[in-house]
């Protein structure tokens, strides 16, 4: 008797109860536990090109979610901001035959107190910024309910919950600094 006649017979009870003893042994070899920060924008997370449904690689996060936790993070700002600054960032660019080209490939942060610029590494990778910038909202929205405010799309100047839970937070360690007296140290 094939496995198939075995199933069709013993019908979804055998199933139901073989199942949660292979999710026991899974959960039994895996001792730590991860998480992995995801971007939206390859998900087709409310998008659509000319009309036309977007079909997004929801199948890699299915994968992925059978041996970390999976997180999908708005990418709002995230190739456009310096992890380490916050601040918006530039592409870098080329002189020849007297035309500026703007290489694609690279950011450049400008801010002069940067500790990119600082040490001389001012020119990164827009991919390893990109995905370090999506891990920092990832790891903010999971600690304090909301992505940084240079990461979140709805900022305005009457939502300032995200600067209160932060104070809070910060006064618990540094007391009497102002912020930008933390960028100085």
């Amino acid at each position: 008797m094939s496995s198939v006649r075995l199933s069709e017979a013993a019908g979804t009870s055998l199933e139901n109860e073989i199942q949660p003893l292979f999710e026991n042994t899974r959960l039994l070899r895996n001792k730590s536990i991860s998480a992995v920060f995801v971007g939206d924008r390859g998900y087709a997370v409310g998008s659509h090109i000319k009309d036309f449904r977007k079909h997004g690689r929801l199948w890699e996060a299915i994968k992925h979610s059978r041996q970390a936790t999976i997180l999908i993070i708005n990418e709002h700002n995230t190739s456009q901001t310096c992890a380490y600054c916050f601040r918006k960032t530039t592409h870098s660019v080329q002189v020849s035959d007297k035309k500026i080209k703007p290489i694609h490939g690279t950011i450049v942060c400008t801010n002069l107190r940067c500790v990119l610029v600082r040490s001389d590494l001012s020119h990164q990778g827009r991919d390893s910024v990109s995905s370090l910038a999506i891990g920092i909202p990832g790891l903010s929205q999971a600690t304090f309910g909301e992505p940084f405010p240079c990461f979140n799309y709805d900022i305005g100047y009457y939502d300032t919950d995200f600067i209160n839970i932060v104070a809070t937070f910060l006064n618990r360690s540094v007391e009497g600094l102002e912020l930008d007296e933390l960028n100085n140290l």
